[in-house]
């Protein structure tokens, strides 16, 4: 970035997977809150001209502290009364179907837990029972986040349920009368009144680490007595020092949550939902189109052994 000039020239490739590659090149210029991309595109003896606009007050990373309403969709009725109430009070919701899941919506929910100060649970069997919200929960539970469980239904319905047994140290609050809706709601606002305190108190300040990888396609493989494993990726991103990602394997759905540094050292934990975590160390070196490579080691207990992953612009079937 050069920002004595008012364009600047930039390069890159379009790499259709499995197919061929596209050459763009060209300059950019900025007119208010849009960023404009001018140039020529090349793919052997054949060229024309392309345009692209993109909007900067556009972002998919979190937009500082919220309170973020995680909840099945038959909740979701009781949800929008908690919402609006919520914003009565001038309190910063993160609320999927107010505009907040944009994008992938695994990356927009992973930046949602990732900004909030609490997650509110509204827990239900349903709750327990979807996929997406075990991740949703799984990730919270994984950044250590305030978590605060709304009781929709009698707590012995989740009696031995993943979701019962982690809610079973927090404190709950109960909605399941909705006549009562008022006087609960007020407990509720107590306990996301001292989550923005506490949060608030704290030292966000980290090193300044570049973001390698806003997100995109990313496939790996980990080995176990010889054999590989395939990880599939819902999502995954290398952003500000934060390693963060979704998927599923052999085992189960998973969350993953971790640091990485300018060095290209990185370490981050796999939680399967509801099961166990494994433990991830390795390196990461990074190609000139904005993809990457991390080979390293996982270890549970005491088993250890190799893994890999990649961007799949990167990616080729030797992974050894």
């Amino acid at each position: 970035y050069l920002p004595d000039k008012k364009d600047l020239e930039f390069q890159f490739k379009k790499h259709y997977i499995g197919k061929h590659d596209v050459q763009y090149s060209g300059t950019t210029a900025k007119h208010g809150t849009q960023l404009f991309f001018d140039g020529k595109w090349l793919i052997g003896a054949v060229s024309d001209s392309f345009h692209l606009e993109v909007s900067c007050n556009q972002s998919s990373r979190p937009k500082g502290l919220h309170i973020m309403l995680s909840y099945q969709w038959d909740s979701q009725e009781l949800v929008k009364r908690v919402a609006n109430m919520l914003k009565q009070m001038n309190i910063p919701i993160w609320f999927d179907i107010a505009g907040d899941m944009k994008g992938n919506i695994n990356s927009a929910m992973a930046n949602g837990v990732e900004g909030a100060a609490a997650i509110i649970s509204f827990s239900t069997v349903a709750y327990s029972n979807s996929i997406n919200c075990q991740k949703e929960f799984t990730y919270a539970h994984q950044l250590k986040k305030n978590i605060v469980p709304v009781l929709l239904e009698n707590e012995k319905n989740l009696q031995n349920t993943w979701l019962g047994i982690i809610i079973t140290s927090l404190d709950k609050v109960n909605m399941q009368d909705e006549s009562q809706l008022d006087s609960n709601f007020n407990i509720l606002v107590q306990h996301i009144n001292r989550a923005l305190g506490e949060n608030q108190d704290k030292d966000f300040h980290r090193p300044q680490i570049i973001t390698r990888f806003e997100g995109g396609a990313v496939r790996g493989k980990y080995y176990q007595y010889d054999q590989a494993y395939d990880m599939a990726f819902d999502f995954f991103s290398l952003r500000e020092g934060r390693v963060s990602g979704q998927g599923n394997d052999v085992i189960g759905p998973f969350t993953m949550a971790g640091t990485y540094d300018n060095e290209g050292k990185v370490c981050f934990v796999k939680q399967y939902v509801g099961k166990h975590a494994v433990e991830y160390e390795g390196n990461i070196d990074y190609d000139n189109l904005g993809g990457f490579k991390i080979k390293g080691q996982w270890n549970v207990s005491y088993q250890t052994d190799r893994f890999s992953l990649e961007s799949i612009n990167h990616f080729n079937d030797d992974t050894d």
